[in-house]
């Protein structure tokens, strides 16, 4: 059991809480207050309940809050063993602190679900080195979910949910720490000496008992290492009880190879039954012990004599510093539920983001189409004036093409007017010439060259042309291109040569 400082109990003392323990067809609730004087029981109630219909439950609760004028909205649940996977697992890890990391897997080799479809936590009762001694409870999610919306209608909020086993293993552990002479030896500081399940190397074997049945705990070292339901042939019948616990009992020392029970501790329902505990006692060989915690409450008497509010107290305990098996399995529930409302809050924003984004696009948008509809407004306005200036530019384009062109004439190298000019220069007045035909070849580099062809007619001899274009300085290569023919008193001729440029332009340009 924790044991807590005058600064520890600063933080717990007089606080309130709603402990409630749900079965298959009864709910049972207790308003607890921490004082310095002990747990005190404000009050309790226990009604019937049906998961499937639980209207009167809920009704019942309501008025049990309103009654007792209950501010706190916040319930620690107890509900049945077998509405729960419970398994006992040996872990090997570096650390306590690494087991986290292992207990999913090791969880879903342990479960006929889905890791994804359980709320789950767990308990670390033992380490040696390496060796982690770890006790775990999964809950199927959809029924977790179901529990908690039946509390939501009676307008309150689980903030913890336990299993019956261990809140009962809570409440009796915390036996002492409810009453006012155990309060006061934890304020003044004075430990205890050992758990009431024993201290290290004793062994304990616990009975909760229920009108339908019964669960029976193995603590060794103080630590719970097994759980087991039973249901007995018949609870009121002593004899084949007796018989049946003994049974079971008998049954545990030899599985687990117990040399010695150290003590039989018996709580809940038909704990008053000495005579049978004293059977027991002899026919075993171990010290019987009864427990009731609730007897020790400083309050509601009338209620505190009722054994089935165990697991309702014990849901409690772990918000008073008692108890040690602290294992509440919504812890991870509501973790999900914050990872997926951070999942949802990162997608609302991202999605305003987009909503934002398209909103100054739209309006980005509509400013430049206003912009631009001003701007072909005032082109409308401006439109004679553009195309008398459009007009301009045309004009201006083609006188600049005709310079351009005459520019490019005169600084060619050989001009074709200097061409014409000088054949003109050269052939006598009674030549003429019908056809010219003018190429250039290869680029303006050694491989570079212009050849002309002239055809035409000349009235005396046409053999004299060729010394004539041999003595121009832009001829070259002067020959005839095909024989000379006569018709009607005139030779006609073909004369291929090659236009070079002159000798003294080439001095002038070097």
């Amino acid at each position: 059991m924790k044991r807590l400082s005058i600064g520890g109990f600063k933080d717990i003392l007089f606080k309130k809480a709603i402990g409630m323990e749900l079965t298959d067809n009864s709910l049972s609730a207790v308003y607890l207050e921490n004082t310095l004087l002990g747990i005190k029981l404000l009050s309790s109630m226990t009604t019937s309940f049906n998961v499937v219909k639980p209207d009167e439950a809920v009704s019942e609760v309501k008025k049990f809050v309103g009654q007792n004028r209950i501010m706190t909205k916040h319930v620690f649940l107890s509900i049945p063993r077998e509405w729960a996977i419970i398994k006992f697992i040996e872990i090997v890890s570096p650390g306590r602190d690494s087991v986290k990391g292992f207990m999913q897997y090791e969880i879903e080799k342990h479960i006929p679900f889905n890791i994804e479809d359980v709320f789950y936590n767990y308990h670390i009762f033992r380490s040696d080195g390496n060796n982690h001694q770890v006790v775990f409870a999964a809950i199927r999610k959809k029924n977790i979910e179901n529990i908690m919306e039946i509390v939501k209608e009676m307008q309150l909020q689980a903030c913890s949910v336990s299993v019956s086993s261990f809140s009962f293993l809570n409440a009796v552990e915390a036996d002492e720490s409810m009453s006012i002479t155990g309060r006061l030896r934890d304020l003044l500081g004075f430990p205890k000496k050992h758990s009431v399940f024993g201290g290290k190397g004793d062994v304990c074997i616990a009975v909760f008992q229920k009108p339908e049945r019964s669960e029976i705990s193995l603590l060794k070292d103080g630590a719970c290492v097994y759980l087991k339901d039973v249901v007995f042939s018949d609870m009121t019948a002593q004899d084949s009880y007796k018989k049946e616990l003994s049974n079971e009992i008998n049954k545990i020392i030899s599985d687990f190879s117990l040399k010695k029970v150290n003590k039989l501790l018996i709580a809940g329902y038909g704990s008053n039954r000495k005579d049978i505990y004293r059977a027991l006692k002899e026919e075993l060989d171990i010290k019987v012990f009864v427990s009731n915690p609730a007897s020790k409450l400083n309050g509601n008497s009338s209620h505190a004599e009722k054994y089935g509010l165990l697991p309702a107290l014990g849901a409690c305990m772990p918000l008073f510093g008692l108890g040690s098996i602290s294992m509440n399995i919504v812890e991870n529930a509501r973790g999900r539920e914050r990872r997926e409302f951070r999942a949802l809050a990162a997608k609302i924003t991202m999605a305003l983001i987009v909503v934002l984004s398209a909103g100054i696009l739209v309006s980005d948008i509509v400013v430049r189409k206003t912009n631009l509809s001003d701007v072909e407004k005032k082109i409308k306005k401006n439109e004679p004036e553009m195309l008398v200036i459009e007009k301009m530019v045309g004009e201006i384009n083609k006188i600049n093409k005709q310079k351009n062109f005459l520019l490019k004439t005169k600084a060619d190298e050989i001009s074709k007017l200097k061409i014409l000019a000088e054949l003109t220069n050269i052939l006598p007045p009674n030549t003429w010439i019908t056809n010219l035909e003018y190429k250039e070849s290869g680029k303006k580099d050694a491989d570079y060259k212009r050849e002309m062809v002239i055809s035409g007619f000349a009235v005396s001899s046409s053999s004299k042309l060729i010394s004539l274009l041999e003595d121009s300085p832009i001829f070259e290569n002067v020959a005839f291109a095909g024989q000379i023919t006569k018709s009607a008193g005139k030779e006609n001729f073909k004369i291929n040569m090659l236009v070079v440029k002159p000798a003294e332009e080439k001095s002038d340009k070097k």
